[in-house]
């Protein structure tokens, strides 16, 4: 594929272009797994085929997966909702509002950090969950 788009770009003046691009540093995807199945899931095994597939067309690309059936997520709640508005606020907060405020920041950093995000969702009974 790299030799098809090295050709084409050549073709039009911009393999210079090509050359900055991989230059770039490494490309970071976050891969979301909302199944609970594991190794039975059909949505993982589909996302597991794209990243291998991605991994070859782009050998540069660091993969950051997240599955929300094995993160420690915070649960949305009242001292959940206080902290944000505390923690955006800059205001005290006491010692629960601040892990929890803590653990969402650090997962609002992964999302951050990511420049592509890939959404692995089951199907059940024709719909999402």
């Amino acid at each position: 594929m790299k030799d098809l788009l090295t050709s084409a770009l050549d073709a039009h003046g911009g393999l210079s272009r090509w050359r900055e691009i991989e230059a770039f540093p490494i490309m970071r995807l976050l891969n979301i797994e909302s199944s609970p199945r594991g190794s039975k899931s059909a949505s993982i095994a589909v996302t597991n085929a794209f990243l291998e597939a991605y991994r070859q067309a782009c050998p540069g690309v660091m993969v950051d997966t997240l599955n929300v059936w094995e993160e420690k997520l915070p649960d949305f709640d009242q001292e959940a909702i206080g902290a944000k508005y505390k923690g955006v606020n800059k205001e005290p907060m006491d010692q629960g509002e601040t892990a929890v405020w803590d653990k969402i920041q650090e997962l609002a950093v992964r999302f951050q950090q990511a420049d592509r995000i890939v959404l692995g969702v089951p199907m059940w009974n024709f719909a999402y969950p």
